[in-house]
């Protein structure tokens, strides 16, 4: 039977405060920073993956598809096209509107 071995890694070597660097930034790393918080307050701040409460009581609905798909072309157009699945809902885009940014920070106006 023959074992082949990988080649082993260069060796490098570091003087201790490159070492206790090395270790320190692999041991105890920074945890990511908190997403900024995003306020949906009108049809115009609303992205793909958000959830939004239909007025009448009606469920939350998944945005899967926006038409136009920025804010800023929303607000030119004055009006957006809100899909969910094979659902479509025509807002204005001032509209206000209550939903959850798709990080599950609940955020509601209106």
């Amino acid at each position: 039977m023959t074992i082949i071995s990988p080649t082993p890694p260069r060796l490098v070597v570091r003087s201790e405060a490159e070492l206790r660097e090395y270790v320190r930034a692999r041991w105890n790393p920074k945890p990511p920073a908190p997403a900024p918080l995003r306020i949906i307050r009108t049809t115009a701040d609303l992205e793909v993956g958000d959830s939004l409460r239909r007025p009448g009581g009606q469920t939350d609905v998944l945005i899967t598809r926006l038409n136009p798909e920025t804010r800023e072309e929303t607000l030119v157009e004055g009006r957006r096209e809100v899909w969910s699945l094979g659902s479509c809902w025509v807002l204005e885009a001032a509209e206000l509107v209550q939903a959850y940014a798709r990080d599950d920070a609940a955020v509601t106006h209106g």
